[in-house]
């Protein structure tokens, strides 16, 4: 059973979504770099996806949200 992810690893999946490096997800949050890429690796983990697949599911999220307020 795969726990959900926390508002940590959340935030770290967004960045990751819009294409930010673990490097520069570090530095945008300011914590280490291995902290960065641990909390990449549980979300890709925990999602059972990839780096593009978290993209595409932001697409999907974006464009979802824009219908209901349209």
């Amino acid at each position: 059973m795969t726990r959900g992810i926390s508002p940590a690893e959340a935030e770290v999946a967004l960045l990751m979504a819009i294409g930010l490096t673990n490097r520069q997800i570090a530095a945008l949050r300011g914590t280490t770099f291995s902290t960065a890429k641990y909390q990449a690796a549980s979300v890709l983990r925990k999602t059972g996806s990839n780096r593009n697949r978290l993209a595409e599911i932001l697409a999907e999220v974006e464009v979802r949200d824009c219908r209901r307020s349209a």
